[in-house]
């Protein structure tokens, strides 16, 4: 499989300006995003220090002065430690969404299959599996194509986190032309879904926390990045489809 065959997860040099910078030169566009990407990694780190070292003393002062705290203190301090870590999660989903975008990509060969059963089980829904007749391998950026299946699995429509209540079937099938679909099923969706979704049109369900917007938003550049087609469709019964074209 070469590593710019059209059903590989490789962006190929003609989208990217007859250079691919992620597979070997940089190129102008390749270090540009290689500077932000630095760049976006020390000021999450500068970020993150003191909002650690604020949840710090917050923890002390909870466990060493609790018997000198009164309950509207005591309530005040559970307010600002919740808020401090809503703010380190905001960092975090910012770095998230710069690793997204600006990452120099590594490609190497990733057994898709072997990857897929490991997001499956760190899910802990309710019930899933992953189902291919052959193992199958990508060319792509392990990392990344870790991080946007990681990301785009905590999206509203899938509602993992916290519930177990979902049923996931994974799997990928192979097309005349040589590409790959990969295919999730799953239920129950957490909105109504009444016609196909893309990808980019489903940003707009997980609006509601700056970490939702950017998980929306970095799965969408994600995909780009690897020239991936993401579609979301009802199916049978409370089934819903989705619909990734590799």
């Amino acid at each position: 499989m070469s590593e710019n065959n059209e059903g590989d997860l490789a962006p190929n040099a003609e989208s990217n300006g007859g250079v691919c910078p992620e597979a070997g030169d940089l190129g102008a566009g390749g270090l540009h995003r290689k500077s932000a990407y630095e760049i976006s990694r020390r000021v999450a780190h500068d970020i993150k220090a003191p909002i650690r070292q604020i949840a710090q003393l917050l923890d002390i002062l909870a466990t060493e002065q609790a018997d000198r705290l009164d309950d509207d203190a005591m309530t005040m301090l559970d307010l600002v430690r919740s808020r401090a870590r809503n703010l380190g999660d905001a960092v975090d989903a910012v770095r998230c969404y710069s690793d997204a975008i600006c990452k120099p990509m590594s490609i190497q060969s990733v057994d898709l299959g072997a990857l897929l059963r490991r997001q499956i089980e760190s899910l802990q829904c309710r019930i899933g599996r992953f189902d291919s007749a052959e193992p199958v391998v990508v060319m792509a950026d392990e990392p990344l194509l870790a991080q946007f299946f990681k990301r785009f699995f905590s999206l509203k429509p899938f509602a993992f986190k916290g519930t177990a209540q979902v049923d996931l079937i994974v799997s990928i099938s192979k097309e005349q032309s040589d590409r790959r679909t990969l295919m999730v099923e799953f239920s129950p969706c957490q909105f109504e879904l009444t016609t196909k979704l893309d990808l980019f049109e489903l940003e707009q369900f997980n609006g509601d926390t700056l970490s939702g917007l950017l998980a929306s938003h970095e799965c969408s550049e994600i995909a780009r990045r690897f020239s991936w087609q993401v579609q979301l469709e009802p199916g049978a019964g409370d089934r819903t489809r989705l619909t990734i074209r590799l």
